[in-house]
């Protein structure tokens, strides 16, 4: 099942989810400044599939695939 969600909107689940900032979530990934997710928001780049795996290590719960191209669930536990 693909859902209504673009990357940001994705993103900011997640982030959202671990009750962090944007700044906080960034840092938390090892990435250098959270411009790098602002890039995703303005539509610039998509998630990339580093950034997919940097986010599936800190935080397994969260799937890949739906991080990536929206299909299934956030959770892996919902599947």
């Amino acid at each position: 099942m693909t859902n209504r969600f673009n990357n940001w909107e994705r993103l900011i689940k997640v982030i959202e989810r671990y009750a962090k900032s944007v700044n906080a979530f960034a840092m938390g990934l090892g990435l250098n400044r959270s411009e790098n997710l602002y890039h995703i928001r303005r539509g610039t780049y998509g998630i990339s599939r580093d950034l997919a795996n940097r986010i599936s290590e800190k935080y397994p719960d969260i799937d890949k695939v739906w991080l990536l191209a929206g299909v299934g669930d956030m959770l892996l536990s919902e599947h």
